[in-house]
């Protein structure tokens, strides 16, 4: 049985999977996200708001079956997907 398909309502959380994807396993700066997905915003105000986005993709995730922990590879600087589940 396949996998189940990964609904992701929300727009920013498409886009942000989305370039993690097209990084193809490359870390990305956290800070580098903030200022992509929430221009104009504090530090930590954008923080809070990549937080929440990653709250929203691990609810589609979930719902799916899978976990987006194993597919983002996380820490406090940077985020990446993860090489062992390219391709």
């Amino acid at each position: 049985r396949g996998a189940l398909p990964v609904e992701i309502r929300n727009e920013k959380a498409r886009w942000l999977l989305a370039l993690l994807a097209v990084s193809w396993g490359e870390p990305i700066s956290i800070e580098l996200l903030v200022e992509e997905f929430w221009p104009g915003v504090t530090s930590q105000r954008g923080r809070k708001n990549l937080s929440h986005t990653l709250v929203q993709l691990r609810e589609a995730f979930a719902a799916a079956g899978s976990d987006v922990d194993v597919m983002v590879l996380r820490n406090t600087a940077e985020w990446r997907l993860n090489p062992d589940h390219l391709g």
